[in-house]
Formats: C-alpha cells, sequence, structure tokens
C-alpha cells in the first residue's frame, strides 16, 4: 500500500516504518491498522481493487511499483 500509494520509494521494512515516522512522527504505529485494512479490503497483492478504494481519490495507482511485493 505504501508503494502503490507512492508513500515509500522502495519494498523495505526500515525505510517504510521512517515513511511512517515522517508522516506521523507523534504515533507512527497509528497508520500501521489503517494500511494494514487498506491493503487487506482494496490493495492486497496481485491486483488492486482501485476502483472501491477509499483512497481512490488521492491515490496515484502506481500498480507496477509493487508487482514484486507479494506480502507477508
Amino acid at each position: 500500500m505504501f508503494l502503490r500509494t507512492q508513500l515509500a520509494e522502495y519494498d523495505d521494512l526500515d525505510h517504510i516504518v521512517d515513511v511512517a515516522r515522517c508522516l506521523h512522527p507523534e504515533r507512527p504505529g497509528e497508520l500501521d491498522f489503517p494500511a494494514w485494512l487498506v491493503g487487506l479490503r482494496w490493495c492486497g497483492a496481485g491486483v488492486p481493487n482501485c476502483g472501491a478504494c477509499v483512497l481512490r481519490e488521492l491515490c496515484p495507482r502506481d500498480v507496477h511499483r509493487a508487482a514484486a511485493v507479494r506480502g507477508s
């Protein structure tokens, strides 16, 4: 989700945590559940459901950036 929305530049846990810290310095962990939920419902591995996603108006939908990510 962080890659497809272009919040993160590459798939690396430390990098994504750093991005979360920049976005919400006081409590970066508060982004965990919303990001997980978006990934589960709309932006999961494979073909995302961009048309139904709650972020569809804001997201650049960089689907190819996350093509190699399979989740954990």
